[in-house]
């Protein structure tokens, strides 16, 4: 079974509903699942898939993603939070990487 999926029956064990909103956050996230994204990263590759997504949408189901324990919340700095797809157990404590010169922020796995 894939990430994907896995977020799908998460949803709807838990009785939410798998609208096209939550879906494109799941499919941006899966898409970038060694990086870790601000809220406006995950809007952006949300966007490409879906135009019509809200800012207001992205973060309600980003917050309800962490509540289900889809999504993990990160905090490198006091700036921003991250977030990055829980993928399984082994993958549960493991080691970043901060670029120097762009920011970004990887997993290592």
């Amino acid at each position: 079974m894939t990430l994907f999926e896995d977020a799908v029956q998460k949803l709807k064990k838990n009785h939410y509903s798998v609208t096209k909103e939550r879906q494109a956050v799941i499919r941006a996230m899966t898409a970038h699942l060694y990086e870790c994204l601000t809220i406006h990263e995950i809007y952006v590759y949300s966007a490409d898939l879906l135009p019509s997504i809200s800012v207001p949408t992205v973060y309600r189901g980003v917050s309800l993603f962490c509540a289900l324990h889809i999504l993990r919340r990160l905090q490198f700095n006091m700036q921003h939070s991250y977030y990055e797809l829980i993928g399984s157990e082994e993958n549960e404590n493991h080691p970043y990487c901060i670029c120097r010169r762009c920011g970004r922020i990887l997993g290592i796995f």
